[in-house]
This record gives structure tokens, sequence and C-alpha cells, in this order.
């Protein structure tokens, strides 16, 4: 058995079927990260993760998205 990043132990049941998961049943179903390159000026791109019920900080990123595509 291995630990997750929480502190649980991830069952050896688990680890048959995934063997190369690094979470636990109940941190697997946390909701995931909306990310998306951001190019500022002239440097380079930067991977940005925002969680999806902040959607005020979803929305931010979707306008930057599309004002690098223009």
């Amino acid at each position: 058995m291995r630990q997750c990043r929480c502190g649980n132990m991830i069952s050896a049941e688990r680890l048959e079927v995934l063997p190369n998961t690094n979470t636990c049943v109940a941190c697997s179903r946390e909701q995931p990260y909306v990310g998306a390159m951001v190019y500022d000026h002239k440097t380079a791109g930067r991977l940005v993760y925002v969680k999806p019920e902040n959607k005020e900080a979803v929305e931010t990123l979707r306008r930057f998205v599309n004002r690098a595509r223009n």
C-alpha cells in the first residue's frame, strides 16, 4: 500500500487496478483544475491553473487566452 497526499493509505485493490495512481478514492473525486497557457508580453508562456468553482478566475483566464489568440 502507498500513502496519498492527504495522508490516507491507497488501498491494495485500487493499486492493483491503477498501479501508477498517487491518490486515494476520496482525493480522486475532487474537482479538477482548469488550466491554460498564458503568454504575457514577450515572455515565455506559463501554465495557469484555477479551480472551476472560482467563476471569476475562470472568466479571467478565458479572456487572457482569447486575447492571446487575436
